[in-house]
C-alpha cells in the first residue's frame, strides 16, 4: 500500500507540474480525519466567507453533483466551467503522456488536478481541502499547507491503512508539514502519541484542543478561547456533540489563519 501511495503521489505531482502548479497560486488549509472532516472544512469555509475571504471548498465525495467538489466563495463551478475545467486537465494528461509514454490518465489524479486549477481561475485567497482515505499518500497531500489538521482517528480503510489503530493514526498524520500548525484533538493516548512523534518529526508546530482548557461543549453549545478567535454558547448550524468538536477544531484553523494574517476575528 505504502508503493502504491508513493507512486500515485508521483503521478499527481507530475501532472501538477504540466499544469503549472496551480497550488501554488494560494495558501491550503488540508484537513484529515476518519470522521468530521467535511464539516470542519465546511465549517472553515463559513468562518472566511464571513469574514469576507475568497475561499475555495473542496469536500469528497459528493453526494447528488460533481459540481459539490468545486466550491468558491459559496458558489458551486458552473457546467460550462468544470466543462472547460475537463478539456484543461485531457490536455495536461495528454502533454504528461506525451512526455512519459508509461504514464496513465487516472480519475482520482485527474480531479485534484482539476480541482486545484478551479481555485486558481476562481482567483482564491484560500483553499480548503479535505483529505480523502488516509492522508499520508491521498492525492490531496501534494501540496503545500499553511495550516493541517487532524479531526477524529478510528478504524477506518483498514485494509490500506490499517491493521491498527496506529497505523491509521500514521496514514492521517502524514498531512503534517514543516513550520506549518498541526492541530488535532486530545484523544486515546495511542492515537496522540502517534500524532504527536509524527510532527516532531516533520517540524510542524503542535496544537492539541483540550475540552475545558481551550474549548467546552456545555449546554449544547461550544465555547472557543483562542488568540484571534473567542466566543461562547455558539451552536452551529449541524446538530450533534460530534459537530461541537468539530467546529472547535474548525475555530482553531480560523484562529491560526488570523495569527497568520488573514482579516478573521471572533470576540465575543
Amino acid at each position: 500500500a505504502r508503493s502504491r501511495g508513493e507512486e500515485r503521489l508521483g503521478r499527481i505531482r507530475a501532472l501538477l507540474e504540466i499544469g503549472g502548479r496551480p497550488d501554488r497560486c494560494y495558501p491550503v488549509v488540508h484537513i484529515a480525519g476518519t470522521s468530521g472532516k467535511g464539516s470542519v472544512a465546511t465549517f472553515v469555509d463559513a468562518f472566511c466567507r464571513e469574514a469576507g475571504i475568497a475561499s475555495g471548498l473542496h469536500t469528497t465525495p459528493y453526494l447528488q453533483t460533481p459540481l459539490e467538489k468545486l466550491i468558491s466563495q459559496g458558489r458551486m463551478a458552473t457546467p460550462q466551467e468544470f466543462r472547460d475545467l475537463v478539456d484543461w486537465v485531457l490536455g495536461v494528461q495528454s502533454e504528461l503522456t506525451r512526455l512519459d509514454p508509461a504514464h496513465e490518465a487516472r480519475y482520482g489524479s485527474s480531479w485534484v488536478a482539476l480541482t486545484l486549477e478551479y481555485f486558481r481561475r476562481a482567483g482564491v485567497e484560500l483553499a480548503i481541502l479535505e483529505a480523502g482515505a488516509g492522508g499520508r499518500f491521498d492525492l490531496t497531500n501534494a501540496v503545500d499547507s499553511l495550516v493541517t489538521a487532524v479531526t477524529s482517528v478510528g478504524h477506518d480503510h483498514v485494509k490500506t491503512l490499517g491493521p491498527t489503530i496506529r497505523d491509521i493514526a500514521w496514514h492521517k498524520a502524514g498531512i503534517f508539514k514543516p513550520d506549518a500548525p498541526a492541530i488535532m484533538l486530545e484523544t486515546r493516548a495511542d492515537v496522540l502519541e502517534v500524532l504527536l512523534r509524527e510532527a516532531e518529526q516533520v517540524g510542524a508546530r503542535t496544537r492539541v484542543l483540550r475540552e475545558d482548557a481551550d474549548f467546552s461543549c456545555g449546554g449544547g453549545g461550544l465555547t472557543f478561547r483562542g488568540e484571534a478567535i473567542r466566543f461562547e454558547g455558539c451552536r452551529p448550524g449541524m446538530a450533534g456533540r460530534h459537530q461541537l468538536e468539530n467546529a472547535a477544531v474548525a475555530a482553531a484553523i480560523a484562529d491560526e489563519l488570523a495569527m497568520a494574517g488573514f482579516a478573521i476575528a471572533v470576540q465575543d
